[in-house]
C-alpha cells in the first residue's frame, strides 16, 4: 500500500489510498510519455486495480498478486476486525471495504489484467474465477497463472516474485497493453 509521505498529511481511506496510487499513475505515465503497467499485492493490489479504473488513460495494463478474494462470511468479519486493528493504529481504510467492492471493481476494469496467485494462498484464491469473469464481462483482457509460494510471496521469495513481475509485463503488453 501507499505509504504518505512524511511530508504531506493524508487520509488513512481507501479513498485516499487510490488518490495516492493515481498521483504516482500520473506521475510514471509523464516520465515514460505513456501509460504504464502498475502492480499490487493484497490490499494494495485493490487499491492499483480502483486507481486502474478510475484513471485507465494512464494506464496500459495492471498485474494482480493474491487479491481476488470476496470477503464473506468468517473472511469478512476477519476484514472488518482487521480494519478496526488497523484504524486504531492510524490507517482505517481496510475497514471501509465491503463484500461487493471487489468483484464490483472487476467489473467495471477496461485494462488488461493479469492475476498471479500463489497456490498456497487458498483465501486470496478463492473468487479468482468470478474476478476474471467480471473483469472480462466488463471487455478486459484477463488471465490468471498460479505461481509458488504463499500470500507474501513478494517477501518470501523475492527472486521469484521479481520474475513473475517481469513475465508478467512483458505479457500484458503482449496482450495490447502499449495502447
Amino acid at each position: 500500500m501507499p505509504r504518505c509521505p512524511a511530508s504531506a498529511p493524508c487520509s488513512g481511506t481507501l479513498d485516499g489510498a487510490v488518490e495516492r496510487v493515481g498521483a504516482a499513475l500520473a506521475e510514471a505515465e509523464r516520465a515514460a510519455g505513456r501509460p504504464v503497467v502498475p502492480a499490487g499485492m493484497s490490499l494494495g493490489g485493490y487499491a492499483a486495480l480502483a486507481a486502474a479504473v478510475r484513471h485507465p488513460e494512464l494506464t496500459a495494463g495492471l498485474l494482480l498478486n493474491n487479491c481476488t478474494a470476496q470477503p464473506r462470511g468468517g473472511a469478512a468479519r476477519w476484514y472488518g476486525r482487521a480494519g478496526r486493528l488497523v484504524r486504531r493504529a492510524g490507517e482505517g481504510w481496510p475497514a471501509r471495504l465491503n463484500a461487493a467492492l471487489f468483484l464490483a471493481l472487476a467489473g467495471r476494469c477496461s485494462v488488461p489484467l493479469l492475476t498471479a496467485n500463489s497456490r498456497a494462498d487458498r483465501l486470496f484464491r478463492s473468487d479468482e474465477r468470478r474476478f476474471l469473469a467480471a473483469a472480462r464481462a466488463a471487455g478486459a483482457p484477463a488471465s490468471l497463472v498460479h505461481i509458488g509460494g504463499s500470500h507474501l510471496v513478494a517477501l518470501s521469495d523475492p527472486e521469484t516474485f521479481t520474475r513473475v513481475l517481469r513475465a508478467g509485463h512483458e505479457r500484458l503488453t503482449g496482450m495490447g497493453a502499449d495502447r
